[in-house]
């Protein structure tokens, strides 16, 4: 692709990053003379018709956002097989790239970008765009320290018609989403209020809180299990930012922060609350990849029960944080193999065998004693 001018107009320059879906190469507006980042399509999706709607949603969905946190959409293009989104030229990194370098940020540093974040969300949720994917990979930070939502790849506009999944399919990577995605039913703004939570977990940990072998088994968690004290991993988090990592990361959806404005209004609170000198000790950056099963960390949260943090909601358990991930490990729960692999019921995820014998015990019991007296019975009468 390198030398290509898409369009007569963008000279791609190099690779910049990219994934199974597409790739993002810097390039060259001529017309306009400035750097761009151009958008294109894999070439193995190229021929696939969801996929070119989805990635032409995206472009659509962006282009009509406008807000200095939200990577802004300049055109979109076809060219032979290519399919192409010109955008905004990001000078910078991704968060992820920043926590992965220096591990846990300040508690100020956290706050400061996550109102950013939540200044974007907000522009986007006014206009009835719910991103579904808010993760670090997604939030590019300039060298001002301003920081971008991008890839709206796998949004949807509150409108039951306009979106391309299915009930039952689960969309969004797997460390980050809510549990209602995990269970495939439809979404709100407060699922990317909970996204919002672990990506503000992350920020303050230099960890994610939930990870295992597979995706099921991570998605369980997010629905399943108690968020793992981030406290317990860096004893310098805040009180303050402690809470709002609670109630963004509810597991019912009602519970949470209804609005991006809500939870920024309650960080704004905390950032004037803790002291621009708060004691704070950075993790370092983690390298080793540990894989937690679901089994494994309710094993940990057991044994954890008599030395848990008092605070929060009465009664709260909550776990031993899960050990450091690698980015490899973070994966993305892709549409064409979700409703086979990762689709989530209530029964699937409630009905282990432990459960199943405290449901029915009794009546095993019961059974058990009927059939004795009639063994009992037949006896003496063949006897007689």
């Amino acid at each position: 692709m390198k030398g290509k001018k898409l369009g007569g107009r963008y000279e791609i320059i190099q690779l910049v990053g990219g994934g199974g879906m597409a790739e993002v190469y810097k390039a060259r507006d001529l017309k306009k003379n400035q750097f761009v980042a151009v958008k294109v399509l894999s070439e193995s999706l190229s021929h696939d018709n969801e996929f070119i709607r989805r990635f032409t949603w995206e472009a659509k969905a962006t282009a009509k956002l406008s807000h200095p946190n939200v990577v802004k959409v300049f055109n979109i293009g076809q060219e032979n097989k290519i399919h192409y989104m010109v955008m905004e030229y990001v000078e910078g990194r991704s968060l992820k790239a920043l926590i992965k370098q220096r591990g846990s940020l300040s508690p100020h540093e956290c706050i400061n970008i996550a109102i950013q974040i939540c200044d974007g969300l907000s522009h986007a949720h006014q206009n009835g765009i719910i991103h579904r994917d808010i993760k670090p990979h997604n939030i590019l930070g300039t060298r001002d320290n301003e920081y971008k939502i991008t890839d709206f790849g796998i949004s949807r506009l509150v409108k039951p018609q306009s979106t391309f999944t299915k009930t039952g399919m689960v969309m969004g990577s797997v460390h980050y989403i809510s549990p209602e995605q995990a269970r495939g039913m439809r979404v709100s703004y407060p699922s990317d209020i909970y996204s919002l939570g672990i990506v503000l977990y992350e920020m303050v940990t230099g960890r994610l809180p939930f990870d295992g072998n597979e995706n099921i088994a991570i998605a369980l968690q997010h629905i399943q299990e108690p968020i793992p004290d981030p406290q317990k991993i860096n004893h310098t988090v805040p009180n303050e930012l402690k809470q709002i990592i609670y109630k963004a990361l509810e597991k019912d959806p009602n519970r949470r922060y209804q609005s991006a404005f809500e939870i920024k209004q309650a960080l704004l609170q905390a950032r004037a609350n803790i002291p621009k000198d708060h004691p704070y000790v950075a993790s370092k950056a983690m390298k080793q990849t540990t894989h937690v099963k679901t089994s494994s960390s309710r094993q940990s949260y057991a044994n954890s029960q008599s030395n848990r943090a008092q605070i929060d909601r009465p009664g709260m358990k909550r776990p031993t944080p899960t050990k450091p991930i690698s980015s490899r490990s973070e994966k993305m729960l892709e549409p064409k193999y979700l409703s086979q692999t990762t689709t989530l019921s209530r029964s699937q995820h409630r009905q282990t065998p432990s459960k199943i014998w405290d449901e029915y015990k009794n009546h095993i019991i019961i059974l058990i004693g009927v059939l004795v007296i009639c063994i009992i019975a037949t006896y003496f009468l063949l006897t007689d």
